[in-house]
């Protein structure tokens, strides 16, 4: 509220955005890194586009990796879901690439690594819904001295 033009929404190919070096404050990205085969070539592009300072999110399907739900859903997820996914989208692939591509992402203490090795500091993983999802927040270094 109240921010009006000072934002500003575009559009762009994730690997090489062609926009200008530091200009963002935020950028975020739901349901993306994990379909794409060089996650380190994108967080280095998000952290050339962020300003020191700026902040990263990212929201990413997960599966569950302590107790209980980690039970529970495994067979729903690994047999269920991409059953009758598959059946109901009338595809042979769908649901089925979504559980390979979901075991394939790293865990969430890998992937944090993975961000600060792009230069991201005070990152940190939110578990959501038991698990099934991650929001990975980080900051682009630089913005108080921290590399």
């Amino acid at each position: 509220a109240g921010l009006g033009s000072r934002i500003t929404l575009r559009e762009s190919d994730i690997r090489a955005t062609r926009l200008p070096s530091a200009r963002a404050d935020l950028i975020t990205s739901a349901f993306t890194l994990r379909n794409l085969p060089d996650r380190s070539n994108v967080l280095s592009e998000f952290h050339r586009l962020l300003r020191p300072g700026g902040r990263l999110l990212i929201l990413e399907l997960a599966f569950p990796q302590r107790g209980g739900a980690r039970l529970g859903y495994g067979p729903y997820f690994n047999h269920l879901m991409p059953l009758f996914g598959n059946l109901l989208s009338r595809t042979d692939y769908a649901y089925s690439y979504l559980r390979e591509s979901v075991h394939a992402f790293p865990r969430p203490s890998e992937f944090l690594e993975e961000m600060h090795a792009s230069g991201f500091v005070r990152t940190k993983a939110l578990e959501l819904s038991y698990g099934t999802a991650v929001l990975y927040i980080a900051i682009r270094s630089g913005g108080d001295g921290t590399r």
